[in-house]
């Protein structure tokens, strides 16, 4: 692995030596070697065969993922560089259906996933332009597809470098989901792994994640593979997925939503030289966008015509507000996704539908994330890498029906994800208490200066990172 070197190192104030994914705030010093190259630190560590470290998965936020169409394997999202379908047809292909009378699992779309989104790849005036996404830090930790792993391993008969892997999933789709897909794929990658292994102890995973991936995660652990209850009611807590499970690491995780994610959802994606533009209605199709609406608790959402703290998850407030799906003026795209329906009224009544099972979805994954962990296993670490550099929305208000909302209040955070969001801290919206109140148990917390994205591939992140999954003490 390849890291640039750095002449000036954020390292935590505690006094560590700045691996130990320290809890605190990291401040600048002048006492990183410039001709040092920090990967050399790991170098011999990355080169432990699967024999004697654990495998790491990848698994990126939302819109992290390729996405092909299932007939002709078209691009539908993350490769802009060949012909694009037309306006309509690119509509019906990364929206998904809406269907009165099915859950949301069984709402099938004309796509697939296709990847992990290293970079996005597009043509502007008919010159090639890259974008790199997550190539960095699936670059930092060896990441190999799983496909090319089996090819390696096939030619030669070992494992080489493929020690750490990506997971892509459909991000569109509700993360209960996701986790389905994700357990089938770590039963299949641990098949794999035990094959080229020449002892049978054990097999654990580590895990990096970022932005929605983590939530995904989070899910798995607790609940495996299980569906939502179609009553709405919170899945039953097994602690399955954690047996499989040693390190989680998440990365700019919204564990408590973001205020980002109703702007999306009530305004669509504008999109620019790089990405097309996503009208309201086409984002309003995705399950995983209401999963993560900020908690009505902290007080993330007012109205004009009340003093009380509104409830993002309540299907009457977006009726109310005439927001998103159930906004009248979108029927002309409800048109473009519902072609087998002719009355604007039954467009009307399948879109108030699909939105009404999409909250109902995100308030019951959102349940289930906050419930207190009991049973959690000792093994099992939690790590967190998060920004509080950047002036973040953290509650908007509406002035009127219709009306797009206003930022109203704003904290610390890395521009789409509160630092109060990351650590779920539940002081949030409330008045200030020492000491952080979550329900979630962390092992470490690592603060980075930096966007949303960037914290990925910052230096600090991507030595911490190191240190834990390949150099920190076996406990």
């Amino acid at each position: 692995m390849v890291l640039a070197r750095m002449s000036r190192w954020f390292a935590p104030t505690n006094g560590s030596n700045g691996h130990g994914g320290s809890s605190g705030a990291v401040a600048v010093t002048d006492e990183w070697d410039a001709t040092s190259e920090f990967g050399g630190l790991y170098r011999m560590a990355a080169r432990q065969s699967l024999a004697t470290r654990n495998p790491v998965i990848v698994i990126p936020g939302i819109m992290g993922s390729r996405l092909v169409a299932t007939a002709g394997r078209r691009s539908i999202w993350g490769d802009f560089s060949g012909d694009r379908p037309s306006v309509d047809d690119n509509a019906r292909l990364i929206a998904l259906p809406m269907e009165q009378g099915r859950s949301l699992d069984q709402l099938v779309g004309d796509g697939q996933v296709d990847g992990s989104l290293a970079d996005f790849r597009c043509k502007f005036a008919g010159i090639p332009l890259r974008r790199r996404i997550y190539g960095n830090v699936l670059a930092a930790m060896g990441v190999k597809a799983y496909a090319e792993a089996g090819d390696e391993a096939a030619e030669d008969g070992t494992t080489g470098s493929a020690a750490a892997f990506e997971f892509d999933y459909d991000w569109r789709r509700s993360l209960d989901e996701s986790a389905i897909r994700l357990q089938r794929f770590i039963k299949q990658l641990g098949r794999f792994i035990r094959s080229h292994r020449d002892h049978r102890e054990p097999l654990r995973f580590d895990i990096v994640a970022h932005s929605m991936g983590g939530l995904l995660i989070r899910y798995y652990l607790q609940y495996g593979g299980q569906l939502l209850p179609y009553d709405g009611s919170p899945p039953r807590s097994t602690w399955e997925g954690a047996a499989h499970i040693e390190n989680v690491i998440l990365v700019g995780t919204p564990n408590a939503g973001s205020v980002d994610s109703l702007r999306r959802l009530l305004s669509g994606m504008a999109g620019n030289i790089v990405l097309p533009p996503y009208h309201p209605a086409i984002v309003g199709t995705m399950p995983s966008l209401y999963q993560l609406l900020p908690r009505q608790r902290h007080r993330p959402l007012e109205l004009a015509d009340s003093n009380d703290a509104a409830d993002p998850l309540d299907a009457e407030t977006w009726l109310r507000q005439g927001w998103g799906l159930a906004n009248a003026a979108c029927d002309d795209m409800l048109a473009v996704l519902c072609p087998g329906q002719d009355s604007v009224a039954g467009r009307r009544e399948a879109a108030l539908d699909h939105l009404s099972k999409c909250l109902q979805s995100a308030r019951a994954l959102q349940t289930a994330l906050d419930a207190p962990p009991q049973g959690r296993p000792p093994h099992l670490k939690l790590h967190l890498f998060a920004s509080d550099s950047l002036a973040t929305a953290a509650a908007v208000r509406s002035t009127g029906r219709g009306d797009m909302p206003k930022v109203s209040r704003q904290g610390p955070g890395d521009g789409v994800v509160l630092r109060s969001s990351a650590l779920l801290d539940e002081r949030a919206g409330a008045p200030w208490k020492a000491r952080l109140r979550s329900p979630i148990a962390w092992d470490s917390v690592t603060f980075v200066p930096g966007t949303h994205l960037g914290i990925t591939h910052h230096p600090v992140t991507v030595d911490n990172v190191l240190y834990l999954l390949l150099d920190q003490p076996l406990s």
